[in-house]
């Protein structure tokens, strides 16, 4: 099955790095200049083993998917290239965000654009209660001499796309054998007859 990573597409109901990559911390107001539009936001379903640190996270490659046999479920996620108030370094930080902050966004775009807009952010809350709050400041950035990834560029930092580099990704993130954590066996040196 091709990748299923879309650019510009608004979210479906039911959809399911490094550094570069920004969050915003709970019950903190963040204030970020956004630096694309609706119709340049990358999204896909994407899974993650949260049991690791640092977590492996890919782009959910379909049928013969591993989170099929870890028992994970690809999630939906949005990217939006930002750059957030304060931020030593001044570089843009890619937003992974849930489908109801990509919805806000593309509602907010419907009536204005986005790239340029500087929006105060909100996160409350945790696992199936977090909620975020979006507000528009009114004001806007000049971004021309901004250095923006493109949905090429942010595709590039999701992570691998087939099972054998997935596989791969887990096993030096987890520091286990792939058999090890889908059937709790350790795989041993002797051949089974």
């Amino acid at each position: 099955m091709a990748r299923k990573i879309n650019v510009g597409v608004k979210p479906q109901a039911g959809g399911g790095g490094g550094g570069m990559f920004w969050g915003p911390k709970v019950d903190q107001v963040h204030e970020v200049t956004l630096l694309a539009n609706v119709d340049e936001l990358v999204s896909v379903d994407q899974c993650t083993m949260w049991d690791f640190n640092p977590a492996p996270s890919w782009v959910y490659c379909g049928p013969d998917d591993p989170s099929h046999d870890l028992g994970l479920k690809p999630g939906y996620r949005a990217f939006m290239p930002v750059l957030v108030k304060d931020d030593e370094s001044g570089e843009p930080r890619l937003w992974s965000m849930p489908i109801s902050v990509h919805r806000q966004l593309c509602d907010i775009g419907d009536m204005d654009e986005l790239k340029g807009m500087v929006v105060r952010v909100k996160k409350t809350g945790a696992g199936m209660k977090t909620k975020y709050v979006l507000v528009s400041t009114g004001r806007r950035t000049d971004i021309k001499k901004v250095a923006i990834p493109s949905p090429e560029d942010i595709i590039s930092r999701l992570g691998p796309e087939d099972r054998e580099s997935i596989i791969q990704l887990i096993e030096e993130r987890s520091g286990r054998k792939f058999s090890e954590l889908t059937t709790g066996k350790k795989d041993s040196d002797s051949e089974e007859l």
